[in-house]
C-alpha cells in the first residue's frame, strides 16, 4: 500500500521533542470527528498543535470504505 499526503504549501517545519507532547487534547478546539484521531497535543511558541495518529486515521473503517 502506498500512502501520500499532498499539501498546497509548507510555511515551516519544526522539530517537536517527544517530551513536549502530552496525551491531553482539547476537544473543544478541534472538530468532534477529528478528536478520535488525535494522539496528543503540544504548545509551540504561541501555537497549539494537535498531533494526528496517521495510522488510526488512514486505516479507520470510514477511510477503508471511502470511494
Amino acid at each position: 500500500m502506498v500512502i501520500c499526503l499532498v499539501v498546497d504549501s509548507v510555511s515551516e517545519m519544526i522539530p517537536i521533542p517527544s517530551s513536549a507532547i502530552n496525551g491531553n487534547v482539547r476537544h473543544a478546539n478541534i472538530p468532534q470527528w477529528l478528536a478520535s484521531y488525535a494522539s496528543g497535543s503540544t504548545l509551540v511558541g504561541n501555537r497549539y498543535i494537535i498531533l494526528l495518529d496517521a495510522a488510526r486515521l488512514l486505516f479507520s473503517d470510514k477511510m477503508q470504505h471511502y470511494s
